[in-house]
C-alpha cells in the first residue's frame, strides 16, 4: 500500500522490509518442534513433506472442562431434540452429522441446517446478502455445489484429526500449541459451520469460535464491506485447502 503524504505514512504501520530485520523473507531459521510441558503438539513427530502429519493420540480421555476447548464431538456435548413428538437428549455431534448430511444448495438451506443443532441463532442476513447480491450467481452456485460439501467433509473429520483435547491458552500461563494445516482447516471448517458449543460462563474470557456474528452482522451497515471481505477471504481459503489431495 502506498502512502501519499508524510502524515499518511505515519498511519501505515511498519514497512514489510523492516519486519525482516535486514534479512530476506526466507532466511529465518525455525526451530524444531519439540513437545514439552509447556508446548502441546497435536500431531505425531517426526513429519515428512509427502503426507499430512498423523494426529497424536494419547492415553488421556477426551476432556470436557474449563481448561480445554470443548469439542463439538464430545460425548458430553448434548442437545435437546424432538423425535416422534417426544423431547429427548441426543449427542450433539450426531445431530450435526444428520443436519449436514443433506444437500445444502442455498443460503437459506444453510441457515436451516445450522439451526438444527444450535438454539436461538440470529438471522443470517449478511450471509444471505453476500451470496445472493455480492457474488454473482455462478460464484454462489459453485460454492454450494463444489466447495461447501468439501468443507462439511473436512469438518466431520474432526474426531479423527484431533482425537485429544486442545488446552486453552490462558492468561499468565506460558504455553503454546502446534497443529498441522489439516487440523487447523478442520477446526475452521467447524467454526464456519458453527458446530462448537458455546458457554456463557466462559464467553467473557474467550471470544466465540463460531462465525455466527459474521453471518448476522448486517445490522451494522458501516462495517458490511469489511464483512464481505472477510467472507471472501474465508471462501478463498477453503477453496485452497479443499483442493484434491488436501482434504
Amino acid at each position: 500500500m502506498e502512502c501519499s503524504s508524510v502524515e499518511a505514512k505515519s498511519s501505515c504501520g511498519s514497512n514489510i522490509t523492516d519486519m525482516y530485520r535486514g534479512k530476506s523473507p526466507w532466511s529465518f531459521n525455525v526451530g524444531c518442534v519439540v513437545p514439552s510441558r509447556y508446548h502441546c503438539v497435536l500431531y505425531e513427530l517426526p513429519v515428512n513433506l509427502k503426507d499430512p502429519p498423523r494426529p497424536h493420540r494419547s492415553k488421556q480421555l477426551r476432556v470436557w472442562d474449563t481448561d480445554h476447548v470443548r469439542m463439538p464431538f464430545s460425548d458430553e456435548n448434548l442437545f435437546p431434540v424432538k423425535e416422534n413428538s417426544v423431547d429427548i437428549i441426543k449427542k450433539r455431534w450426531q445431530v450435526i452429522e444428520e443436519a449436514l448430511s443433506t444437500n445444502i444448495m442455498s443460503t437459506y438451506e444453510f441457515e436451516t441446517a445450522l439451526n438444527k443443532y444450535n438454539i436461538n441463532l440470529p438471522k443470517f442476513e449478511l450471509f444471505h446478502y453476500f451470496f445472493n447480491k455480492v457474488l454473482n450467481p455462478e460464484e454462489s452456485l459453485n460454492f454450494f455445489t463444489t466447495c461447501l460439501p468439501k468443507i462439511i467433509k473436512l469438518a466431520l473429520r474432526l474426531p479423527e484429526l484431533i482425537p485429544d483435547g486442545i488446552p486453552l491458552l490462558q492468561q499468565n500461563h506460558n504455553r503454546s500449541l502446534s497443529l498441522s494445516q489439516l487440523q487447523i482447516s478442520s477446526l475452521l471448517s467447524n467454526a464456519f459451520l458453527c458446530t462448537f458449543p458455546w458457554k456463557k460462563s466462559i464467553a467473557s474470557s474467550y471470544p466465540g469460535v463460531n462465525f455466527i456474528t459474521l453471518y448476522s452482522s448486517f445490522e451494522r451497515p458501516s462495517r458490511n464491506h469489511s464483512m464481505y471481505g472477510k467472507l471472501k477471504c474465508l471462501i478463498n481459503y477453503f477453496y485452497r485447502v479443499t483442493q484434491q489431495g488436501k482434504s
